[in-house]
This record gives structure tokens, C-alpha cells and sequence, in this order.
């Protein structure tokens, strides 16, 4: 004789008793339907999350100022799901309606060769054209192209846009190198993507 409890014998009574009327069964798959809902909804978030990464191969190269910090503009799309980049703000990658959460965010380009004693190559995360979250440097270099990468996890709410700015003090304009296309890892680059 099976003596094991199964739940799903014995739940009509225990409804029927908990609710006390006939109900009980359209009501327990009103239940069902709305958690399913709502998980299939954090499920669509996990596998889904919103992200984009934007990145330039086509040119001319962006010339960087002298001593200005300069958003990094893009042209082409890896990938842009919920619209968080377009065209038309092509320096930003922008957190969509109704999802903000913590994002982490990356991006880098190759500043051309130059360089003597004390030039610098700046690198920063910026958020709504302001707030630095993240910097990083080095001197630049006559012989080679000099690389950089910036990363930060950070928390950004609903509409707020992240760009990223280059920086450097060569005395005047000097270029990011160009990636060879259609290479999606091409400098430069910038990705965002929703982690929690």
C-alpha cells in the first residue's frame, strides 16, 4: 500500500477548507497563471538582459583634442537589444525604461603613436555627460599604438546614458586607430550590459 503524501491529492480539500467555496479550483489557476507570469518574466530579464555593444571601424578615424575630454563616437552594432543605442546619439548607450539595476559597462580604443616624457592617455566611464565612474591612464608611446581598457560595474537607473571619453595632452588633435572590420573586437569599442 502507497502511504507516500502527494500535495496535489489532497489539495482540493485543503482549498476548499482554506477558501470555503467552490471556487477553489478557477481560483488555484488564477494562482498558477499570474506566477507563471511573473516568471516567465524574471526568465525573459536573466537570458535576456539588456545590453549593447557598438564599436568603430569605418572611419575617418576620431581625432581626440589636446587636453579636452572627448566622447568616443560609434557607427557600427555588434548587438542592441531594447534600443539602448541609435544613431542619432552615437556616443551613448542609454539604460531603457523600466530597467534600471546594475550594469556592467566596458569599453576601449587605441590612441595612435606618439609620445615623449610626460603625454598622457586618459580613458574614462562616464554617465550622463558628468560623473566619471571609472578612469584609467598611462603615457603614450612614439614606437606603438597605445591600447587602453576601462570597466566598471555600476548601478544606473532608468534613462541614464553611459559614454566613453578619451583624453590626451600631445600638444594637439591625435587619432584612435581603427580596427579592421568587420572584426566585432575592433578599438574602438563599447559595450553596457545589465548583470543584476
Amino acid at each position: 500500500m502507497d502511504t507516500s503524501f502527494r500535495f496535489i491529492d489532497r489539495y482540493p480539500t485543503s482549498l476548499r477548507d482554506l477558501y470555503g467555496k467552490s471556487d477553489y479550483h478557477e481560483h488555484l489557476v488564477g494562482l498558477l497563471e499570474r506566477r507563471d507570469q511573473r516568471l516567465e518574466s524574471v526568465m525573459d530579464q536573466v537570458l535576456n538582459p539588456p545590453r549593447a555593444r557598438v564599436y568603430e571601424t569605418t572611419g575617418p578615424a576620431q581625432n581626440i583634442p589636446n587636453t579636452t575630454n572627448t566622447a568616443v563616437s560609434f557607427t557600427s552594432v555588434a548587438y542592441n537589444n531594447f534600443g539602448m543605442w541609435v544613431s542619432t546619439a552615437n556616443t551613448r548607450l542609454t539604460i531603457p525604461q523600466g530597467n534600471a539595476g546594475l550594469y556592467h559597462i566596458n569599453g576601449g580604443p587605441a590612441f595612435a603613436a606618439s609620445g615623449s616624457i610626460g603625454q598622457q592617455r586618459v580613458l574614462s566611464l562616464r554617465v550622463n555627460g558628468t560623473n566619471i565612474i571609472k578612469s584609467v591612464n598611462t603615457t603614450g608611446n612614439s614606437a606603438y599604438d597605445t591600447r587602453l581598457e576601462v570597466s566598471a560595474d555600476y548601478q544606473l537607473a532608468d534613462l541614464d546614458y553611459v559614454e566613453l571619453v578619451a583624453y590626451q595632452n600631445t600638444g594637439g588633435n591625435l587619432a584612435l586607430v581603427l580596427g579592421a572590420a568587420p572584426s566585432v573586437q575592433s578599438f574602438p569599442q563599447l559595450s553596457c550590459r545589465r548583470v543584476a
